[in-house]
This record gives C-alpha cells, structure tokens and sequence, in this order.
C-alpha cells in the first residue's frame, strides 16, 4: 500500500470518529509533524441535533451513542494499528545493489524481508532465473543470488571483484547494513573456496545518478562507481563507455591503487596454456605487474630446458595479450624442477609478513643471482604496506626482508594524470604517443614531490622520464638504444 493511500484513510476516521486519539497513534508510528498538523486542520463533523438534545438529556439516545462512539473509537483504533503494521511491512526501508557484471537490485523493508529482486540486465536475467526471493529473509536471498553466480560463472575461482551498495535514509543504518552484507558475502566465498574482494559503498538519494543508471539500463551503486571512474580518468572515458565495464575493470579505473586483479597463479596458468607448455617443465623466472597504456597487464617470463618465452597477459581478465619465444643458445639458469616456483616463493614472503597471499597486489616476482645463489626479488602491497623480499630460490627462506607504510595516492584533481604526463614526455622526446610502447607510467613521490616515473620504448631508442604530477614540468630525461635480441 501506498504511503498517501495509508494517509488517506487515517484521515478519514481522524474526521469521522478519533480527531484527538490519532495524533497521538500517529506520533507512536512516527509519522511527520506536517501530517499530524493536516489532519487537524480538517474540521470535526458534530451529531445532529436529536441525538445532540437527548445525550444533554441524559436519555436512553445518547447512552447508545456513547457506545456507539466507543466501539466505533475502537474500531478506528484497530484499523490505524493494522494501517501502520502493513505500512512497516510493506514500505522500503533499504534498497540494495549487488554488481558483479550481473547487476541485481533488492528492496527490503525494516525487518529485512525481500518486498523484490530485480535483474536490471540480461546477465541478471540468468542469476534469477525460476527464484521467487519474495518474503525470505535477507541473507537467504544472498546466498541464492551468490551461489546462482557460482553456478553459472559469473564469479569464479579467483580474481572476482563484487560492488555491494545501500540505500537507507539512515546513514547509520546503511554502513551497518552493508557491513553485514560484506562479511556474508566473504563468508559465502570462502566456503566455496572462492577468492575475491566485496567493495561496500553507501549511496545517498540522487535523481541525476537515477537518471544515468535507467539511462543505461545499470544499477544505481554501479552508477556511482562508473562516475567515478570517469572522473579519475580526467575525462578520457566517457560514463557510456564505463557503463559497459565490469565491476572489475571499473574498480581498476576508480582505484587504480586498490584494483582487484587476477592472482599471479591465475596469469601464469594462462601463459602456460597459450604457450601449450606444462608447468613441471619450465621455470617460472619472471612475474611483474604494471600498466601498459590503459591496461594492467603481467609480465612474464617461462623458462624450459630448450626456449624463454615472454607473455602479456591481462590483469584483470586473464587474457594474453602478447607471447613470444626464443630458443636459448646457452641456458644459465637453473634446469625446471631444481627451484620454487615463483607462487612458492611468494607464499613464503607472505607468511613471513603475516598477510593471506590471495588478498596482495603484487608488483615484482623475479628470478635472478646474488653471488652465484638464485633468488626470488619480491614486491608487493598489503594492508597499507609496501614489502619487498629477497627469498632463497631452492630452500624458500627469506634471506632479505624491507616494509614501509604505503605512501597515499594525491587525488586525481590534484594532478595532471598519466595521459597528460605520457604527453609532456612523448613532445620533449620528439615522438609520438601513438607510436611508442609503454613500459611503465606510474604516480610516485620523489623527495616529497609528486611526479611520474614514465618508460617507453621508441624506434630503436629506450626512455626514462620524471614528470611533475602537478606542473607536467620534466624533471629528470634519460635515452639510450636497446636491442630487441
């Protein structure tokens, strides 16, 4: 029921038979000052005349009236009461948002029953389908629509990125709400050994960002995250074109420094497959993540006993992007078997930093010499720290370990961004943007100072450039030739 249609008929009796009584109902339910005012306002219907001079009587009419007015004030009474039980029960309270590429809109009311489930697209489509989550308690539905997910892959078993927003007038109420909902999700995910990320967001009412998600046919939190990341792009990705991302790609996009990519594993089982080799027959010497022009990628190197290969492979869906090999004319490096993998070496700098290898960004996984022993160099990101390690490549001890508090990102309106910064050092180089091949670009402090670090490739000569991250001004310049053999 609709909440005017509840007013409109609490006004009715208000005027026919309880004009006092209900202010003081309404005041319980919690109804807003305003209406108590209207309904007062709304003139009081008097007895007629006869039944006006026998109650002064005293006779035998108004005795019966009286009872009459009482039952009929009780019956009022009962009515308002079940009123505003069917509109506590009936009305949103919370309107929730769960995206992955699937986008599924939940409204519930104050007891955390589902009033709906609605797919807002065609992948939502297939997650609903043959449910009625009509009435079950919240967490039921959660479990149905994840588990639906699950089953028909929409999440799989690494590297998912899940948006959870809510929608409450009570701020208070949301955060709390959608705190359950993340620790329900994790919950759910762990138990089918699953690894991902929930990101929790708490929306405010927002008729323009209503108006871009119907627009686009996506859910309002996605919305959101979407204007976010055009935001963080300074422009160069339009909210159309970030609408069609995954949850995934756009979180990368809104927080470049906080995305969710694939597990080193995850891009190595990948090259392994593209290359068609198995893994007990190479050497994993190479893992380094970083970004290529707009995409996070992995660089990896696969080492057998007859070639190198080099693969690209994209961080955040698992495709490879570039793979090439090699015969080795002299291998040097150790025969496949006779070292830890790179995930065994980083399992073993996670333990020693106590952080869950599943839950790092890492930056750098390679294998290399240090007086005639092979080592594991490796960096990542946890928990608002920067590590790096230096691990033993045949026993797995840690023979080096640094940690220091990871330094905050500036806000985006604060700096020039990448393309702009690309730009400085593409016009002092003499080159193109659209000829070159980026091997780094990436926000950095340096001596308290803002800047990006920038490498690319060109023709047949090598860069290194410093940028102010605020002035676009060329700090530091370095070239020289390189050779691709």
């Amino acid at each position: 029921m609709k909440k005017r249609d509840v007013e409109r008929a609490l006004r009715g009796m208000a005027a026919q038979e309880t004009p006092e009584v209900l202010g003081q109902i309404l005041r319980t339910l919690g109804k807003e000052q305003s209406m108590e005012l209207t309904l007062k306002k709304d003139p009081v219907i008097r007895m007629p005349d006869e039944q006006e001079r026998a109650a002064r009587r005293g006779g035998r009419t108004g005795g019966k009236t009286m009872v009459k007015r009482m039952g009929a004030l009780a019956a009022a009474v009962a009515l308002v009461l079940a009123f505003g039980a069917a509109y506590l029960q009936f009305s949103v309270d919370s309107v929730i948002d769960i995206d992955v590429n699937p986008s599924v809109e939940i409204r519930i009311n104050r007891g955390e029953k589902v009033l709906s489930a609605t797919a807002l697209n065609e992948d939502a489509e297939t997650v609903l389908r043959g449910m009625d989550l009509r009435n079950v308690d919240l967490n039921v539905a959660v479990n149905a629509i994840i588990g639906s997910m699950l089953k028909n892959g929409y999440l799989t078993s690494a590297g998912n990125a899940i948006c959870v927003s809510v929608e409450n007038e009570n701020a208070a109420r949301g955060e709390a709400l959608g705190q359950k909902l993340t620790e329900e999700i994790n919950s759910l995910l762990e138990g089918s050994s699953v690894t991902g990320r929930v990101l929790t967001r708490t929306l405010e009412e927002n008729d323009e960002l209503a108006e871009l998600a119907r627009a686009n046919g996506i859910s309002a939190g996605k919305a959101a995250l979407a204007q976010l990341a055009v935001e963080q792009s300074g422009g160069s990705l339009t909210f159309e074109a970030a609408a069609a991302l995954s949850v995934r790609e756009l979180w990368a996009a809104a927080y470049p420094e906080d995305a969710v990519f694939l597990s080193l594993g995850d891009a190595r089982a990948a090259a392994l497959e593209a290359a068609g080799l198995q893994a007990e027959e190479t050497v994993f010497a190479v893992g380094h993540l970083y970004r290529k022009e707009d995409r996070y990628v992995y660089a990896l190197k696969l080492l057998t006993a007859e070639a190198k290969y080099d693969c690209l492979v994209d961080a955040l869906d698992g495709q490879v992007l570039e793979l090439a090999h090699d015969p080795l004319e002299q291998n040097t490096l150790p025969a496949p078997g006779s070292v830890i993998s790179g995930e065994e070496a980083l399992a073993a700098a996670c333990a020693d930093a106590g952080v869950q290898a599943s839950g790092v960004t890492l930056k750098k996984c390679e294998l290399d010499t240090d007086d005639g022993r092979w080592i594991y160099e490796i960096e990542f990101r946890a928990g608002g720290m920067e590590y790096e390690y230096e691990i033993d490549a045949q026993s797995g001890a840690v023979l080096e370990r640094e940690s220091d508090p990871e330094e905050s990102a500036p806000a985006a309106a604060d700096v020039i961004g990448q393309e702009k910064a690309l730009a400085a050092a593409c016009a002092d180089a003499g080159v193109q943007a659209s000829g070159i091949t980026l091997k780094k670009c990436k926000l950095d402090t340096d001596d308290g100072r803002q800047v990006y670090e920038i490498e690319f490739k060109a023709g047949q000569s090598e860069y290194e450039y410093k940028i102010d991250a605020r002035s676009g001004a060329v700090l530091r310049s370095e070239n020289h030739r390189h050779d691709d053999r």
